[in-house]
């Protein structure tokens, strides 16, 4: 009976956990290691690995559910434009140096800043993210057409001011800026243009981010419950097996009790 208690006991624990505290990094950690090792959903097996036990004993099946839940809504969520200022720097000397004809693609930049700079382990993320907010975000700073990156500016027109400057007279100069003008007006309204364009184009982007992030929720629940159902079926089994085989060892000790003659024969049969 004792032990049939402290074993119900010890079951209480693993499902409901001690007092809730703060997680630590350690425990964080073990948890990302034990999901890589057994799959999300194997709470429990996880809690009975030793590698793992005695940094999460303080923890329940529910606790490891519920914070690995909260790690996957985490790193699902879209990164906000406050990306490291850095890489704004890099973006822009990488399409300044290489100069190719009508912009610069995501991958030639992520090339050019990879091979010559160290970068962070979630770099593409941080690219995508930062390539998306300059150029649909209405900051200015970047132009996307096809697929590719340029900065806006207004670098043809200065140079042609430049060679007519010194010879136009100043009737023609102020034709010159009218039309540079008129000129510069049709660069902005294009410019309007491409942004709307770009800021619908990231909406889409982001509601439909955002539906498959739902959707994948959704499956890793789904999949959490029936590896919890399993994993509680074949601990059941498991037991019921251990019991049946505690029965029938004690039928067996009651029949050489009364029978010594069994017994004995039980004892031939084994040597």
């Amino acid at each position: 009976m004792v032990a049939c208690r402290e074993g119900i006991n010890q079951s209480y624990n693993i499902v409901m956990g001690a007092p809730k505290h703060k997680w630590s990094r350690e425990e964080e950690s073990a948890l990302r290691s034990a999901v890589a090792k057994h799959g999300p959903g194997r709470w429990r097996t996880i809690l009975k690995d030793p590698d793992f036990s005695q940094v999460l004993f303080l923890r329940s099946n529910v606790d490891l559910k519920d914070k690995w839940r909260n790690i996957c809504s985490s790193a699902l969520q879209v990164s906000s434009p406050r990306t490291p200022n850095w890489l704004d720097s890099l973006i822009t000397e990488a399409i300044c140096t290489m100069k190719q004809p009508g912009g610069s693609s995501k991958t030639a930049i992520g090339n050019y800043i990879q091979e010559r700079y160290e970068v962070p382990p979630n770099f593409k993320q941080l690219l995508s993210s930062k390539l998306k907010y300059l150029s649909a975000f209405g900051t200015g700073k970047l132009i996307k057409v096809k697929r590719k990156y340029r900065i806006p500016n207004s670098t043809a027109l200065s140079s042609h001011k430049k060679r007519h400057l010194g010879t136009l007279s100043d009737k023609k100069r102020v034709q010159n800026d009218e039309v540079s003008v008129q000129r510069q007006s049709e660069v902005d309204a294009d410019l309007a243009k491409v942004t709307i364009v770009n800021i619908h184009e990231a909406a889409a982007v982001a509601a439909q981010a955002v539906a498959e992030a739902e959707a994948a929720m959704v499956e890793a629940d789904e999949a959490a419950k029936q590896a919890e159902i399993a994993e509680a079926e074949a601990e059941a089994a498991q037991v019921f097996a251990e019991e049946v085989s505690k029965s029938l060892k004690g039928i067996k000790q009651l029949q050489c009790a009364d029978d010594p003659l069994l017994e004995v024969t039980e004892r031939r049969g084994r040597s």
